[in-house]
């Protein structure tokens, strides 16, 4: 659970934020040039895409509240513990 805001929220947290889904969040804020991407490739090497969380709230036209972020991280979190079942199950390192 996250304790607080973070300074850059992954495209996947952004668009449950929005109550978007990712091609969608990528569709209106991204390719409408309203938010920036960041690549991580100089923060963890993946090579995600992430969004400073002030420009967030800029596009939004709304502050984010902490509440709203652990809820949407809450939701991703299913997902990730599928993804972690699935890779145990078929051996994907």
């Amino acid at each position: 659970m996250l304790d607080g805001i973070p300074a850059l929220i992954s495209i996947s947290l952004a668009a449950r934020i929005c109550g978007l889904s990712y091609r969608s969040f990528l569709a209106n804020f991204i390719t409408n040039h309203r938010l920036t991407p960041h690549s991580s490739m100089w923060t963890d090497g993946t090579g995600r895409m992430f969004v400073w969380a002030d420009e967030l709230a800029a596009a939004l036209g709304r502050p984010i509240t902490l509440a709203e972020v652990q809820a949407a991280d809450q939701k991703l979190q299913r997902k990730r513990d599928y993804m972690k079942r699935y890779r145990r199950r078929h051996a994907i390192v």
